[in-house]
């Protein structure tokens, strides 16, 4: 029996890895693949750390739903820059 545990933001970034181009998120009348999340998300987390956010820090989202929702929850922890 396996005892590794995989959070959906691993099972999002291995699918990001494996197939960048199909779609992760379909909704709205567009569709986003694994590729343009993780780039978003990459892009939300480095907006985060430029603001002065560090691990461990919180944020609020505050909106209706929306596919940019899974963007800022999947983005990496922000990591101080050394």
């Amino acid at each position: 029996m396996s005892t590794t545990r995989n959070t959906l933001a691993d099972v999002i970034r291995a699918n990001n890895l494996a197939c960048p181009e199909s779609p992760a998120i379909v909704g709205e009348g567009r569709s986003t693949t694994y590729g343009e999340l993780s780039t978003r998300s990459d892009s939300i987390a480095s907006g985060l750390v430029a603001a002065g956010l560090s691990a461990g820090d919180r944020v609020a989202y505050l909106a209706r739903n929306a596919t940019e929702y899974w963007e800022l929850v999947l983005s990496p922890q922000p990591r101080p820059v050394s």
